[in-house]
């Protein structure tokens, strides 16, 4: 999102052609990144979410100094650490941009939980999405930690965590949010491409590797 540009990541989405060079570049700027390594030893084994060695559990402790992702993290670090005071000692900013790239200031990565009905529902379910993102039940559920960032953008002045409240802030005011793309994509193609960064990751192939990757993904469908 911040080496290709906002329209070539569209079309990519859309077209499922992963051609623009961006995207090798993108590659080769996180190469250079591991190469410095950066993250704590045998990081590929680190559970996200659960104990306090995991990923959100170190932050929590102040075993790490940053994580990618997310405003889920100040609930969720609740039981992974002793620490009552842990978050008032967490800030966030967006991911810098590159030097050369091409991507659109403020443009943001992500996603979220949602809810549906089947087709053969009966109005009852309508009638109870209405209901849990009413502003009162998302007010609720912001106020108990259930939620962080309320679907209803009515509900959004329940948020009173500095931090929350400065990523709601940015998210607000972003151009563009493009959704993650192993969700935005056909399922085989961003499995494909998850595990081609993953090895990617662990030492084992090129970003070319990881073009290619999507680009058999796509053609195998």
């Amino acid at each position: 999102m911040r080496e290709c540009s906002t329209d070539t990541v569209k079309a990519t989405m859309k077209d499922l052609k992963m051609a623009d060079p961006c995207y090798v570049k993108a590659g080769d700027d996180m190469k250079a990144f591991l190469d410095t390594s950066p993250f704590q030893n045998a990081f590929l084994g680190t559970p996200a979410q659960q104990g306090a060695g995991s990923s959100a559990g170190l932050v929590a402790n102040g075993q790490a100094a940053m994580e990618l992702q997310g405003d889920w993290e100040l609930p969720t670090m609740i039981p992974l650490t002793t620490d009552k005071t842990y978050a008032t000692k967490l800030g966030w900013f967006p991911f810098p941009s590159i030097s050369g790239g091409q991507g659109s200031a403020g443009v943001a990565l992500g996603g979220g939980d949602g809810f549906s009905c089947s087709a053969k529902a009966g109005p009852s379910c309508p009638d109870f999405l209405k209901y849990i993102s009413s502003t009162d039940v998302q007010t609720k559920l912001v106020q108990s930690n259930t939620a962080t960032l309320p679907a209803n953008p009515a509900a959004i002045s329940a948020i009173q965590d500095p931090t929350l409240k400065k990523v709601q802030t940015y998210l607000s005011s972003a151009p563009y949010i493009q959704l993650y793309f192993d969700q935005a994509l056909p399922t085989s193609v961003g499995n494909a491409l998850n595990d081609a960064i993953a090895n990617f990751f662990a030492g084992k192939g090129t970003s070319q590797d990881i073009v290619s990757a999507f680009t058999k993904a796509v053609a195998n469908q």
